[in-house]
């Protein structure tokens, strides 16, 4: 699995796992790569995987972006390429030297004196049962950050009331500093980062649970200079990390390899390990994944005191996540109705989100269906931007579009585009009505209407008339592209027609096809114009006015 290593910066020996086809990296909270950096741009950088090569984007950064010393705007990245961003250094690595696996080759079976513990046994567990969580710092992006002395932790349940409070104040440290933060890989990286301050640990090992594959995938990795396994690889035992979930149970392994209660533990013998401890993330009913920490150089490590601690900081690590991935999903469903409001109704808008929310297929899914097409030009745009700045352009257009474009949504109509300064419009995609041919034609008749209303307070020099031409007929709806770029639109011979008739439209007129004319001659003033050659068409085609 490829990653990206931070070798230089705030947070150096951070890993990022690259388990998405796009990762953005950059200032705003919302980004899955985020950087507490005032020379990081807000939306810095974009790292995107196309088939099995990785590529690094600059998403127009004040600062830049630079690959091995070099500025770049876009650049495929090789094994060990170094990628800096303000303070921060990356080192993305293709092929991880010290992969995490795990093995179920060699069965664990539960040896004499292994300590398995079901969590809702846990002292923790039953003395957090019921608690509210902790509220997160009032400065988000600056966690608390807090050195422990693991000597000082005493949970032995007959210890003096104030070691207990001790440990108390630890938990509730440990949940400010989790809650602190709402990117989740940081998160994750701070919750492995806790666990080695308050244990004596030479590896930890974080890994979340894939509930659509069934699968646990590694997302922190640490190790304490250790050579990893003969192959490059770390390798913990599968068939504990699989009790743990499946049972609920945290797991402790104590002197493996010399304690002869211990000799029934092959896997923890084959992996060279002396003591180690499992512990699920988990939270209610739900596991969402577990936390491994082992050693391989010192016996008696871990005690049941330690896995009362890990069970209780992963019982505060799974709340944490759970917060973390809601910000979130709430982040990215606002930056996704933002992008969806650029271009459809807030009606259709929330009928989009409500699909998404209720994981159905939703309308932007490719489709045949019939739609009427409009299309609206400005007449003679050329000659009037020449004589103005380009910022006078720059507004001019603005108040025209935003005009246009709002009676286009009040009508239940999609804008598809603007073409230079075209607009193209649909009616009946995504979601269709009735009445949609309708709906397009009182739409272009009221353009028409506050067009006029918008030039009479512009100065002659300036003003223009728009010609309009709409089409019905089917067509192919739905997100079109690749997959670094795609957008909502319709394809077919009825689109082509549309904008046929508008390039054949006088200033100010509004010409309609043919089906257009069967579906709105009820309501509408609609005079023959008669039948018209269409470029592209071999058949002439009969053009109709509206009048009014």
């Amino acid at each position: 699995m490829a990653r990206l290593v931070v070798i230089k910066g705030p947070n150096t020996g951070d890993i990022h796992f690259i388990t998405l086809l796009s990762q953005k990296v950059g200032r705003l909270p919302s980004n899955d790569i985020v950087l507490e950096d005032r020379l990081a741009s807000r939306n810095h950088a974009e790292l995107e995987r196309r088939g099995k090569d990785f590529f690094i984007t600059d998403l127009d950064s004040y600062n830049g972006t630079f690959v091995n010393g070099t500025k770049i705007k876009e650049k495929k990245l090789n094994d060990k390429d170094e990628i800096t961003i303000g303070k921060t250094t990356f080192r993305f690595e293709e092929e991880v030297a010290d992969i995490l696996v795990l093995d179920d080759s060699q069965p664990f079976v539960p040896p004499e004196g292994t300590i398995i513990k079901p969590v809702t046994d846990s002292f923790i567990a039953k003395s957090l049962h019921g608690l509210t969580p902790l509220p997160a710092s009032p400065d988000a992006k600056k966690p608390p950050t807090f050195i422990l002395d693991p000597h000082e932790l005493q949970l032995d349940k007959k210890e003096s009331a104030g070691e207990g409070k001790n440990f108390f104040f630890i938990l509730y440290e440990i949940g400010r500093a989790l809650l602190s933060t709402i990117e989740l890989n940081h998160l994750l990286n701070l919750i492995v980062d806790l666990v080695l301050q308050v244990i004596k640990a030479e590896r930890a090992f974080l890994l979340l649970l894939d509930k659509e594959k069934g699968e646990l995938i590694p997302h922190v990795v640490r190790h304490s200079g250790l050579k990893p396994e003969e192959g490059g690889n770390i390798t913990i035992s599968k068939t504990i990390a699989k009790q743990v979930i499946k049972e609920k149970v945290s797991i402790l392994t104590s002197d493996a390899k010399i304690d002869p209660r211990f000799k029934g533990g092959e896997s923890i013998i084959l992996y060279g390990i002396r003591s180690a401890m499992c512990v699920p993330l988990w939270n209610m009913d739900d596991v969402l994944g577990i936390i491994y920490v082992d050693s391989l150089i010192s016996s008696n490590r871990f005690s049941n005191d330690d896995l009362e601690l890990l069970t209780a900081i992963a019982n505060q690590a799974a709340i944490g996540i759970q917060q973390a991935r809601l910000k979130e999903k709430i982040l990215k469903e606002a930056e996704f109705r933002k992008r969806l409001s650029q271009y459809h109704s807030p009606d259709i808008v929330d009928l989009i989100m409500k699909e998404i929310q209720e994981g159905i297929s939703t309308s932007l899914d490719v489709q045949e269906k019939e739609v009427t097409i409009l299309f609206s030009d400005i007449q003679g745009f050329t000659s009037i931007s020449e004589k103005l700045s380009p910022a006078d352009v720059a507004n001019l257009l603005n108040d025209y579009f935003s005009l246009m474009t709002d009676i286009i949504f009040k009508h239940g109509g999609t804008l598809d585009k603007y073409i230079g300064d075209a607009i193209m419009a649909i009616f009946g995609a995504p979601f269709s009505h009735k009445d949609d041919a309708v709906r397009a034609v009182r739409a272009a008749v009221e353009m028409r209407k506050e067009l006029n209303n918008l030039m009479s307070r512009k100065d002659t020099a300036i003003k223009f008339n728009i010609r309009i031409g709409i089409n019905t007929g089917d067509v192919v709806a739905g997100n079109i592209g690749s997959l670094q770029r795609m957008e909502y639109t319709v394809l077919g011979d009825a689109v082509n027609t549309a904008a046929r008739l508008e390039t054949m439209s006088k200033p100010g007129q509004i010409l309609i096809g043919e089906q257009t004319y069967k579906l709105t001659k009820d309501f509408f003033e609609i005079k023959p114009v008669g039948k018209w050659k269409v470029k592209g068409k071999e058949k002439e085609v009969m053009v109709y006015e509206v009048v009014g």
